[in-house]
């Protein structure tokens, strides 16, 4: 069912592309889980709830904006980008 949706939007020459909100929601969506992950591991080593919340928190602000300016470079890069002629 995907490749005939794909086949459809590919026949009538449509392309995508991914929207500065999409990247930031995607961005978003991952680094709470990778910060619920940093934040459990912290406080198993530690015992500490403030520390393991704040490095939690901190992690997730900071990769979120990695995460956000890497997706931006590399919808830049054309290396391995087929284009659709219309």
């Amino acid at each position: 069912m995907l490749e005939r949706f794909l086949y459809f939007l590919i026949s009538r020459n449509i392309t995508m592309n991914e929207t500065h909100t999409r990247s930031i929601i995607k961005g978003i969506s991952y680094r709470i889980i990778g910060a619920s992950v940093t934040t459990a591991t912290v406080f198993v080593f530690t015992g500490n709830t403030t520390a393991s919340l704040g490095i939690g928190l901190t992690e997730a602000l900071i990769k979120t904006i990695i995460f956000y300016s890497h997706e931006r470079v590399w919808l830049n890069i054309k290396w391995g980008k087929k284009y659709i002629k219309k």
